[in-house]
């Protein structure tokens, strides 16, 4: 009905079907026809050709209000797009685990905001299972975990490495230890433990250790799990916690020992009292991914967000903390 609504617009303006065939570079016989088939489908009359310059009857009245509504939307539509095209406007909904929420994210975030201010940005934190079910489900654009994902439902992006490393609060596993082995909190922020000439402490070592532990399902607990299973240890838990960080805050009080990131060691709180050492096992390095779903439009904010972050975080030690 209104397919050839900038044909008959024209008629309009110029109230003459030959003025408006030549300022639409067509013949008078086309634009006629065209006006001709319009009102057929309508059911009813545009133009009043017994009078010059043409007019419109109710209809056409009717008819041309319409499509300057029309006009109105598209325009409106054309102007939102560009805004989202060139980030004026826009929203942002990000999925990830409490320690990137923490310490990754802000600075990156904080970029991202001053270079485009317009976005509205949503932070979510939770689980993997929770994470992977908002991305199904379209609640998120992107997540960023450590999670790698074998289902084809969903495309992950390496952005960077973590080293899982041993944190120490009880001194008899300490003395056990090769003290040329040990790392402070310094040397961690320094990238020491990354040489691969700095020694590593076997896992065997740490039969008689007090362990804090995550949750089972989560990715760090099956990966202690893996290695001291390999080792032949049955570990003595005398917690298990949600979070990493509670994890790390309370192993000093427990005289225990425990497994973090390097990320939460370097831009978590200081913890001089600690002792920290790097673990003889493959298992306890492990990729920083941004993930998201195959099927799905991603948006220019979106996009834009992941090429920061591939940008930025190569490794992403190379960010402040």
């Amino acid at each position: 009905m209104f397919q050839k609504k900038e044909y008959i617009y024209e008629v309009y303006r110029e109230r003459s079907i030959s003025k408006a065939a030549r300022k639409l570079y067509i013949s008078q016989p086309a634009l006629s026809e065209v006006v001709k088939r319009t009102e057929e489908k309508i059911g009813a009359k545009i133009f009043e050709r017994s009078v010059s310059p043409l007019g419109l009857t109710e209809a056409g009245e009717a008819y041309i209000a319409a499509l300057l509504r029309i006009k109105d939307i598209e325009e409106e539509f054309a102007g939102t797009v560009k805004h989202l095209n060139t980030l004026q406007s826009g929203h942002l909904r990000i999925g990830t685990n409490h320690v990137f929420a923490a310490f990754v994210l802000p600075p990156l975030l904080g970029i991202y905001s001053a270079k485009y201010p317009g976005v509205q940005i949503s932070l979510i934190e939770g689980t993997v299972d929770f994470l992977k079910a908002r991305l199904l489900d379209g609640s998120l654009d992107l997540v960023l975990d450590n999670w790698v994902s074998g289902d084809d439902s969903f495309v992950w992006e390496e952005v960077g490495k973590e080293q899982i490393l041993l944190v120490s609060g009880q001194p008899e596993i300490d003395k056990e230890l090769p003290l040329e082995c040990r790392l402070s909190c310094k040397d961690i922020k320094d990238g020491k433990y990354q040489k691969k000439e700095f020694p590593c402490v076997s896992v065997k070592a740490l039969e008689r250790g007090r362990f804090l532990l995550l949750g089972e399902g989560n990715d760090t607990r099956k990966r202690a799990d893996r290695i001291l299973k390999e080792a032949g240890i049955h570990p003595q838990i005398v917690l298990e916690v949600d979070q990493m960080a509670t994890a790390y805050q309370m192993v000093k009080e427990n005289r225990g020992i425990t497994f973090v990131s390097d990320t939460l060691v370097r831009c978590g709180p200081h913890r001089p009292e600690l002792q920290y050492y790097k673990i003889c096992s493959p298992f306890m390095k492990k990729s920083m991914n941004c993930l998201y779903k195959r099927t799905r439009y991603m948006t220019r904010a979106a996009e834009e967000f992941l090429r920061l972050v591939k940008e930025k975080s190569q490794a992403f030690h190379c960010l402040p903390c």
